[in-house]
């Protein structure tokens, strides 16, 4: 069936419920048709998906496989949980999980003074049907559970500092500080056993292995570098083009221009935050041992480039270069060359 003849369904997610709307084929957003959305809340259970599918069923006509499709905003692990509920109970689905900026500014073009959750499901319907997002294509079990290890890692390394920037005031009081000790050792000891099941996840999985020595023999990219790529971007080989990796990331430049006015390019950062934040500390480590990345930031440099900005492109060669060695099999410097499947793609790379 084609795209346009779908029923789009809108979902907003909770902890513990989620409401959903339906936009009719060929239904455009409008103040009557959005208040005549047929719209119900459900349990966030295996269950209140079943029912959710059953409700489902009396509105959209026609026999299996349903002709509809679904669309959420990211809300952690409570869309993908739902998700995955959803793909199983009726494939066809194929939900999509979408950034929640876009669907805001969609929501605010519609001009709607209220907010409810029904309302957004509503919205969501509309801006399904409207965008057609692509279906959200979920991360093997071994890559899922290495996601929630390394935001849990995350998590553990800003308290960590936090206690430790309030331990650097030198406290007056001898209790405040004996605690803080005790807290910031026991965090320590929670993010080695961390990381440690990362590291075994990682030996135990081939898949996850294979990927992680290639990533790793990359100079400037080590074991936590490695273990965000593969946990925030998955398998790199369902990127089809290496712009399809960096704008994910949200490294790709930026323009601004208005008029006679072209204000200075800047990285976009509408991306995964994480993996900057991973590729930031990793090319401050390949500009003085990763040869061919160390040249490119001195040239940028010599041309008038800020530091930043010349980080910045390190950055998006870096994930190229990560990229281009998982796509090809083949390690850095192969056979003591400069990588083949690197300079190509690096040239491709604005």
């Amino acid at each position: 069936m084609n795209e346009t003849e779908l029923y789009w369904i809108g979902l907003d997610v909770a902890d513990r419920t989620f409401d959903a709307a339906v936009a009719r084929s060929g239904e455009r957003a409008s103040a009557t048709a959005f208040k005549g959305l047929p719209a119900q809340t459900f349990e966030r259970t295996p269950e209140g998906v079943e029912a959710f599918v059953t409700w489902l069923q009396t509105l959209v006509p026609g026999p299996a496989p349903l002709p509809a499709r679904a669309v959420m905003e990211a809300t952690g692990n409570y869309s993908i949980q739902l998700a995955a509920m959803l793909s199983n109970a009726c494939p066809e689905l194929r939900p999509a999980i979408v950034n929640p900026e876009w669907t805001c500014a969609f929501r605010n073009s519609l001009g709607l003074r209220n907010k409810t959750d029904r309302m957004d499901a509503r919205a969501l319907a509309f801006y399904g049907r409207e965008r057609q997002p692509e279906p959200y294509e979920p991360l093997s079990p071994e890559q899922a559970r290495l996601r929630e290890m390394s935001r849990c890692r995350d998590g553990l390394i800003r308290s960590r500092t936090a206690h430790e920037n309030q331990l650097a005031q030198k406290p007056d009081c001898r209790l405040v500080c004996t605690t803080l000790k005790a807290v910031i050792a026991r965090l320590q000891k929670a993010i080695d056993r961390i990381e440690q099941a990362m590291r075994d996840l990682i030996q135990m999985r081939p898949s996850l292995r294979s990927d992680y020595e290639l990533l790793t023999g990359i100079p400037g990219v080590g074991f936590v570098t490695a273990a965000v790529i593969l946990a925030e971007l998955g398998d790199l080989r369902r990127f089809g083009k290496a712009r399809q990796v960096t704008a994910f990331a949200g490294i790709t430049p930026r323009q601004n221009q208005s008029g006679n006015h072209t204000a200075p390019g800047r990285m976009s950062k509408k991306g995964n935050g994480r993996i900057r934040q991973a590729l930031y500390l990793s090319a401050l480590s390949a500009i003085t041992y990763n040869p061919p990345l160390a040249a490119t930031y001195r040239r940028l440099v010599a041309d008038g480039k800020k530091p930043m900005v010349a980080l910045g492109a390190v950055m998006r060669k870096l994930l190229v270069l990560m990229w281009a060695i998982v796509n090809s099999g083949k390690p850095f410097h192969a056979g003591g060359k400069p990588h083949e499947d690197f300079n190509l793609q690096v040239q491709k790379t604005p």
